[in-house]
């Protein structure tokens, strides 16, 4: 994959002004965010491409953080709220085979319960996820069929292939899972908002992607914290999972809205970018 895919993102930008505003007008506010978004890329793709790449570096592209939080307040994201809760599917069936990942049995299955299920949809297959919501944003059907979502393909089919692998797990183990990543909560969006540009930046910065997943499975099992029924805490301020603190750091305190629904939006290139140093925390602490 390119690093500058995101160079290709597509017009995912609220339009400005009320009623009185044209058409015209609004959809000219949205390709100007557009334009500014591209425009931030290109001064920096040299720098951009070598931190995606190797995973050093970030203190020279450091100051674009700011405005990539600027540009993503711009970004026409789903709420975190407006999820499908059911499908006339079977989820983890339609998984496997999009996937074409093992069956899970068992304990495994528990490993995927709650709303895990529903985030690895929306990681693999937006457009089932989101449904009707993603051509408003484009304002029309031609990218529907053509959206990004190779990271959120690639951790979830390894996700699901390293679970097909476990043997004799604890119920206390498969639990803390469903506690902490598969109900509600800072802690839950936090995960499901990282977690894949976590995992790559693992592997960028030189893990297996064997050794990648193992990371990433322990560092929930560090986030639950013993007590905890449920993952109801609602500040990246207090939350548990490490690195948490590198959100804080650049400014955001919370997490209000799901990332945008095509990887090439602005929120998945600041994520990316914010995750990496999560892996770095991670990678030092093993």
């Amino acid at each position: 994959m390119s690093e500058l895919m995101y160079l290709d993102c597509p017009i995912c930008f609220f339009s400005k002004g009320g009623p009185t505003f044209s058409q015209e007008a609004r959809q000219e506010f949205r390709e100007r965010s557009l334009e500014q978004y591209q425009e931030l890329l290109l001064i920096n793709k040299d720098e951009l491409q070598s931190v995606l790449e190797t995973g050093i570096g970030m203190d020279k592209i450091r100051y674009m953080v700011p405005r990539l939080i600027s540009i993503v307040d711009k970004e026409m994201g789903p709420g975190l709220m407006t999820l499908r809760k059911e499908w006339d599917m079977d989820l983890l069936d339609f998984l496997s085979k999009t996937l074409q990942t093992p069956e899970l049995f068992g304990e495994q299955r528990a490993y995927v319960y709650g709303r895990t299920m529903i985030h690895f949809v929306r990681l693999v297959d937006p457009k089932l996820y989101h449904g009707d919501f993603i051509p408003s944003v484009t304002g029309s059907k031609d990218g529907f069929n053509n959206l990004s979502v190779e990271f959120g393909q690639s951790f979830v089919k390894d996700y699901l292939l390293y679970v097909s692998t476990l043997e004799n797990s604890s119920i206390d183990d498969t639990e803390r899972f469903h506690y902490t990543i598969g109900l509600e909560g800072e802690g839950t969006v936090f995960f499901w908002s990282t977690a894949q540009y976590v995992y790559s930046g693992l592997q960028t910065l030189g893990l297996d992607a064997k050794e990648a997943m193992i990371t990433i499975f322990n560092w929930v099992r560090s986030a639950h914290k013993e007590g905890d029924k449920y993952n109801d805490i609602y500040s990246l301020y207090k939350n548990n999972f490490k690195g948490a603190e590198v959100f804080v750091k650049a400014g955001i305190w919370s997490i209000d809205k799901a990332l945008g629904f095509d990887e090439r939006c602005p929120s998945h290139l600041l994520y990316r970018l914010l995750s990496l140093e999560i892996a770095k925390i991670l990678i030092d602490e093993n």
